[in-house]
C-alpha cells in the first residue's frame, strides 16, 4: 500500500506541473518550456521543483528506448511482427535519411538543464535536497544523451539552458559531436555526476544511486564497444559491484516471482526492481500500451467456425477474452534459447538434445517435409497448412544474398511414447520460459490455449484472414509484461501498467560481460550463473573456454532480458562491434562485422493436431524471412535530412552520419 500511494503521488505531481508550465516552440532552439510564473516561485519550493522534475520523466522515457519492449523485440530474431500481411521494414533496412530516430531532443534536454541549473541556484531548498535534485537532472540528461548515442553515435551537446533571443548566436555554434569517442565522454560524465549525488533510496519510480549505477554500467559497456577504451570497463565494474555489494536488491528466487515481476502482482513488491516506469488506470487505456494491445490475439469460437478448430474457448465469466490486435509474437528462435533439464542427467541442454526427447522422438529428414507432411486439412482455411513455399523442397530467399529451404527440423513420436510431442518439448524448461512465453496447451488469461493444428489459438484459427489476422505467426504468444486486465485486454479498458527499467540481474550480467572482455572466463561464468541458477533454475554453466563462456553468456542475456525495452537489441549491436574482426574504429563502426543473428530469418513451429509430429521452419508470411544487416546502416542511424535542412536555414552546419 505504501508503494501504491507513492506512485499515485508521482502522477499527481505530473498534473501539478501542468499548472505552472506552458510550452512554446521558438525556432530551431526548441526552448520550451517557459515558466508562466516567476522562476523563484518554482525553484524555491521543494514541492513545485519536484513537480517539474517528475514531469520531466515522461519526456525522457517517452522516446521509447527504455520502455518500448514490443517494438524493439522484433528487431531481433526472438520476435516477429505481422500485421495483416505487412511486417515492419526495419529488419529489411527500409529506413533512410528521411527517417527520424530521435535526434531532436532539445526540449527535453532544456528541462534537464533547468533542473541542474535552477535547483543548484535555489535559496529555498536545503543543500541535501538540492544535491539530490541536481544529480537527478544529470541522470535524466545522461539517459537522453545515451539513447541518442546508441542510435547515432553522436549528439548535440546541449548542456545548459539556452534562452531566446540572447543565446541564439551561442546555440548556432553547436554541432554534433565528432564520433562515439567524444559522445560517450558527455554520457559518462553525466552518469558520474549522477552516482555521486543521488540518494541510496527513492520513491517508487524515481531514480536513486543504484538505478544510476545500472544505467552507468550499461552505457559504459556500449562506450567500450565503440571506443575500445578500457577505462569504461572499470566504470562498468565499479557500478555493477556497487549494486551487488549493496545487498539491497536480491534476485527473486521463484518461478512465480520472476513472472510476476513484469505483471501487476509484482509491480510494487518485487525486491529485484530498482527502477520502474508506472502508469495508473485512471489515465491509461489498453490501446495505449503496445505490450498489451499488440500481443493479445483476437479470436473467438465464432471466428473459428469452419477452420478445423476442435478446441473451444471456455469464456470464463461469460466474457470473450481475446479481442485485441495481436501482431507481435515470440519465435521458435527464442524458445530454442531456453534450455531443458535432462530427465536422466540433470544437465541443461537444448530441448532436442535431452534424453527424454531422443528416447521418444524420431528425427526425420527435413527434405521430406512437404505440404501437408505435418498435418493436413482441406477446409476453407487450408492455406494455413505449411505451404510449398515453406517446405524443405522450396527455396527461401533470405533477402541478404543467402538462400535455404523453408523447413529446418522435422520429427515424429516413436511408437509407445507415453508423452506427446508438446510435453516432450516444453516440460522441464528454464523456469523463465514459463513467465515469458505462452505455448501449446498452456493456461493464459483464464483459458487453456492450444496452438497445434486445430487449436483454438493456432495460426489458422480465424477464418477469412490474410496471413495470421491477429493470431500467432509462430505458434507462440508473449506472456512477459502482458497484464491480465479485468475483464480482458480491450482497447478502451482501463489498466495499471509498469515497465521494468533497471533491476539487479543486469548488474550480474553486465559484470559478466566485463570479465569476458578481460578474458577472465572463471569470473564471467560465476556472474552469469547467478541468474542462470536463480532465475532459470538450471544447473550451473561449466564453460571453461572463452568461446563457450560467450555462448552461454549470450544465451543467458536473451533469456533474461528479452522483451525488456531496447536492452537486448542494443546488446546484440554491442557484441557485434566489440568482437568485430574488421572494425578499425577510425569511425567507430563502418567496417565492423555483420551480426549474423540479426539477418537470419525468424522461425516458427508446426505441431500436428494429434501432437505426434512437428516441424520447425522459417516464418514466410509477409517477407518475414527477408532480414539483412548492413554494418554502416545498422550500427548507426542517419540524421534526418529535414533536421539538417532546418538547422542549415539558421546557419547551423550539421554533418550526416558516415555511410549515409
Amino acid at each position: 500500500m505504501k508503494h501504491m500511494k507513492t506512485n499515485k503521488l508521482i502522477y499527481t505531481c505530473l498534473s501539478i506541473a501542468g499548472l505552472f508550465m506552458t510550452t512554446s516552440c521558438t525556432d530551431i532552439m526548441d526552448t520550451k518550456p517557459f515558466t508562466s510564473y516567476e522562476e523563484e516561485m518554482v525553484w524555491n519550493s521543494k514541492a513545485t521543483a519536484e513537480a517539474f522534475i517528475v514531469g520531466t520523466y515522461g519526456d525522457v522515457l517517452g522516446s521509447g528506448e527504455y520502455k518500448n519492449s514490443a517494438d524493439y523485440s522484433y528487431r531481433t530474431p526472438y520476435s516477429a511482427h505481422d500485421d495483416f500481411g505487412s511486417s515492419d521494414g526495419f529488419n529489411r533496412e527500409t529506413y533512410n535519411v528521411t527517417s527520424d530516430f530521435g535526434i531532436n531532443r532539445f526540449g527535453t534536454l532544456r528541462r534537464c538543464n533547468m533542473i541542474i541549473e535552477k535547483a543548484a541556484a535555489s535559496t529555498g531548498i536545503s543543500e541535501a535536497e538540492k544535491k539530490a535534485m541536481v544529480a537527478e537532472g544529470y541522470c535524466l540528461r545522461a539517459m537522453v544523451f545515451f539513447a541518442q548515442a546508441q542510435h547515432f553515435g553522436r549528439i548535440i551537446p546541449a548542456t545548459r539552458v539556452y534562452s531566446y533571443p540572447e543565446d541564439i548566436e551561442t546555440f548556432n555554434t553547436l554541432d554534433l559531436t565528432a564520433n562515439p569517442t567524444e559522445t560517450y565522454k558527455y554520457v559518462m560524465d553525466d552518469f558520474d555526476q549522477a552516482v555521486s549525488g543521488l540518494p541510496e533510496s527513492s520513491a517508487t519510480g524515481r531514480l536513486n544511486v543504484y538505478a544510476a549505477h545500472i544505467l552507468r554500467s550499461r552505457a559504459a559497456l556500449q562506450a567500450y564497444a565503440y571506443t575500445k577504451d578500457a577505462s569504461y570497463l572499470e566504470k562498468a565494474k565499479e557500478s555493477c559491484n556497487a549494486v551487488i555489494n549493496s545487498g539491497k536488491y536480491p534476485l527473486v528466487a521463484s518461478q512465480d516471482a520472476y513472472k510476476n515481476m513484469f505483471l501487476e502482482p509484482g509491480a510494487y513488491n518485487t525486491p529485484e526492481i530498482i527502477l520502474g516506469y508506472y502508469r495508473l488506470a485512471n489515465d491509461t487505456q489498453c490501446d495505449g500500451i503496445t505490450e498489451l494491445i499488440r500481443t493479445v490475439p483476437n479470436d473467438s469460437n465464432d471466428d473459428n467456425i469452419g477452420t478445423g478448430v476442435v478446441d473451444k474457448f471456455q469464456n470464463p465469466g461469460g466474457v470473450r477474452i481475446f479481442e485485441a490486435w495481436g501482431n507481435i509474437f515470440p519465435t521458435q528462435d527464442l524458445v530454442d534459447m531456453y534450455l531443458v533439464n535432462d530427465a536422466t542427467t540433470g544437465e541443461a541442454l537444448p530441448w532436442y538434445e535431452t534424453s527424454q526427447y531422443k528416447n521418444n522422438v524420431e528425427e526425420l529428414d527435413p527434405a521430406t517435409c512437404t505440404q501437408g507432411a505435418v498435418d493436413s486439412y482441406e477446409g476453407e482455411n487450408s492455406r494455413y497448412m505449411p505451404t510449398e513455399a515453406e517446405s524443405a523442397t522450396a527455396t527461401v530467399n533470405w533477402g541478404n544474398g543467402r538462400k535455404s529451404s523453408g523447413i529446418i527440423r522435422f520429427a515424429q513420436l516413436k511408437e509407445g511414447s507415453e508423452k506427446n510431442i508438446s510435453e516432450l518439448m516444453y516440460e522441464n524448461r528454464d523456469a523463465r520460459f514459463y513467465g515469458t512465453v505462452v505455448y501449446d496447451n498452456s493456461d493464459w488469461m483464464g483459458e487453456r490455449v492450444t496452438t497445434q493444428f486445430g487449436g483454438n489459438l493456432w495460426c489458422g484459427a480465424r477464418k477469412y484472414g490474410v496471413s495470421s489476422q491477429f493470431t500467432t505467426t509462430s505458434s507462440y504468444y508473449w506472456r512477459k509484461s502482458v497484464y491480465e486486465v479485468s475483464p480482458r485486454v480491450y482497447w478502451n479498458n482501463k489498466t495499471n501498467y509498469h515497465w521494468v527499467l533497471c533491476r539487479a540481474a543486469e548488474a550480474y550480467l553486465n559484470l559478466a560481460e566485463v570479465y569476458l572482455y578481460e578474458k577472465n572466463v572463471q569470473k564471467a561464468v560465476e556472474m552469469l550463473n547467478a541468474t542462470r541458477t536463480t532465475h532459470g533454475q538450471l544447473k550451473a554453466s561449466t564453460a571453461s573456454t572463452l568461446e563457450d563462456a560467450w555462448k552461454d553468456y549470450k544465451r543467458e542475456r536473451v533469456c533474461e532480458f528479452v522483451f525488456e525495452g531496447s536492452n537486448l537489441y542494443f546488446s546484440m549491436l554491442r557484441w557485434g562491434i566489440a568482437n568485430s574482426t574488421n572494425a578499425t574504429f577510425a569511425d567507430g563502426y563502418a567496417d565492423a562485422d555483420v551480426v549474423k543473428e540479426l539477418e537470419t530469418p525468424a522461425t516458427k513451429i508446426y505441431i500436428s493436431g494429434d501432437r505426434k509430429r512437428m516441424a520447425v521452419g522459417y516464418i514466410t508470411y509477409s517477407d518475414q524471412y527477408s532480414r539483412k544487416f548492413t554494418p554502416e546502416h545498422r550500427y548507426m542511424m542517419p540524421i534526418p535530412q529535414g533536421f539538417i535542412d532546418d538547422r542549415a536555414a539558421y546557419g547551423i552546419t550539421t554533418t550526416q552520419t558516415p555511410g549515409w
